[in-house]
């Protein structure tokens, strides 16, 4: 698909899908259903996990790329995290990307998850980091691939709107009320309710908006895998 191949990428196609995602009934009065078609995948645990990495290998089958979570770490340089060596690996997949601008008032939740949704209905795929109940790390303590939203609009937020996410471990997606995803790093608020939660001060995440090709001439080529088949 791309002029230069890199070494470690491979390109290959076991169930070719045609539509990336999937629209509810229109009905401007009720809230509708914005799913882009990136199923569940398991990152490796070593070595501190490869979240980041599973989460971009997630989104680049969304543009017809795979790339096995090692060789995605080394082309990042270490282990992957968002905000700070996504970009080695994204620039080197040839793939376009929004980079939330954490440097910027806070409290953040609000806007960020209006962000998230906004790149979601024009069909880029995000990547959110999450606290996770038990754990410690003062900025997020893991990296996540969102597949959708359930609103009434696409670019506000409200705190009956649902956020769906993948974990990186289980098969089934997380659906949840944007009311209930944000949190302090005490993880209190909610009666530590829930294993994951967005911070509520100052926010990391990345969109990928697309394939880099300035002639146009590309177009997006999604990738999936027969059941039971999932490399990782």
């Amino acid at each position: 698909m791309y002029n230069k191949k890199i070494k470690g990428i491979v390109v290959a196609v076991a169930v070719i899908v045609l539509t990336g995602t999937v629209f509810a009934a229109a009905n401007t009065n009720e809230p509708q259903s914005h799913v882009l078609n990136l199923p569940a995948r398991e990152q490796w645990a070593n070595n501190h996990g490869y979240c980041g990495e599973t989460s971009i290998q997630t989104d680049a089958l969304y543009y017809g790329t795979y790339i096995s979570q090692e060789m995605a770490r080394k082309i990042a340089g270490s282990e992957l995290l968002v905000s700070e060596n996504d970009d080695e690996l994204l620039n080197a997949l040839k793939l376009d990307f929004d980079e939330w601008n954490y440097d910027q008032k806070t409290p953040q939740y609000k806007s960020y998850l209006a962000w998230t949704k906004k790149h979601l209905q024009q069909g880029h795929p995000v990547i959110i980091t999450v606290y996770v109940k038990d754990m410690e790390d003062p900025d997020f303590d893991h990296i996540v691939p969102v597949t959708g939203y359930i609103s009434k609009d696409a670019d506000t937020f409200h705190d009956s709107d649902k956020l769906i996410f993948n974990d990186n471990f289980k098969k089934e997606p997380f659906t949840r009320t944007f009311q209930s995803m944000w949190d302090e790093r005490s993880m209190k608020r909610n009666h530590s309710e829930y294993e994951y939660c967005i911070p509520k001060n100052v926010d990391y995440g990345v969109a990928i908006t697309g394939i880099r090709d300035k002639k146009k001439k590309q177009f997006r080529f999604p990738l999936t895998w027969i059941p039971g088949m999932n490399p990782m």
